[in-house]
C-alpha cells in the first residue's frame, strides 16, 4: 500500500508507528470507499475521538517513550493530523505531509 510507505521509513529510523484505519478505510472498509465520500467530515472526526483510545493503549500496555507523542498524515490523514494538532495540546509534533489546515475553508470549496 503505498499510503503505507512513510510510516515504514519512519519506523526503520527507530520509532514506533502506529498505522491506524480510518473508518470505511482498510480492514474496517465497507463497500466501495468511494461510496463514502459523503462521510468525509465523519471520518476525520471519528479519527479525532478514536485516537486518545489508541494513545492510552500504547501507554498502558507498550509504552511510550518519554512520553512523546507525534502524527503524521497524508491526504484526509493531513486533515486529520491538523484536526488532532488543534484538538489534543499533549500531542508534542505534527507533520501534515497534504491536506488543508483550514477545514470551514476546505468544506466551502467541495459545495
Amino acid at each position: 500500500n503505498p499510503f503505507l510507505t512513510q510510516g515504514y521509513e519512519i519506523a526503520k529510523k527507530g520509532f514506533r508507528v502506529i498505522l491506524p484505519d480510518a473508518l470505511y478505510h482498510g480492514d474496517r472498509q465497507e463497500g466501495d470507499v468511494k461510496g463514502h465520500v459523503l462521510e468525509f467530515w465523519k471520518i476525520v472526526l471519528n479519527s479525532v475521538k478514536e485516537f486518545p483510545t489508541l494513545v492510552d493503549y500504547y501507554r498502558e500496555n507498550v509504552g511510550i517513550k518519554d512520553g512523546f507523542v507525534g502524527v503524521s498524515g497524508l491526504s484526509m490523514g493531513g486533515i486529520t493530523t491538523n484536526a488532532l494538532m488543534t484538538t489534543y495540546p499533549w500531542i508534542n509534533a505534527g507533520v501534515c505531509l497534504m491536506g488543508s489546515p483550514k477545514p470551514v475553508k476546505f468544506a466551502k470549496k467541495l459545495v
